[in-house]
């Protein structure tokens, strides 16, 4: 829970960014290649994901200091929308990266 001056913020499941992190998971485990490559995919990926969420949290809560009356839009459209494409651009790079395993 997240307290502000006015507000107090809960940060559920859904919210917490690990659906990203396991989307990446299993990006990068279902495209053959060597298990070196996919360590360090998972390695790179993960903590950036993880630091992504962090920020968009944070945006959101100013959002929510500054615009309240925008928190939908960009809880549900717009900080959702930036993970999504974060986990497809990272994937998108992995299969431009991978050797397939022997």
């Amino acid at each position: 829970m997240l307290y502000g001056e006015r507000t107090a913020v809960v940060v559920r499941a859904g919210c917490n960014g690990v659906e990203a992190l396991f989307l990446i998971l299993a990006g990068v485990l279902a495209v053959p290649a060597t298990w070196a490559v996919r360590g360090r995919a998972l390695v790179c990926y993960l903590p950036l994901l993880f630091a992504l969420n962090l920020l968009r949290v944070v945006g959101l809560l100013y959002v929510l200091a500054r615009f309240p009356e925008q928190m939908s839009l960009a809880h549900d459209q717009i900080a959702q929308g930036i993970m999504v494409a974060a986990v497809m651009l990272l994937w998108l790079r992995h299969l431009g990266r991978v050797t397939p395993a022997r």
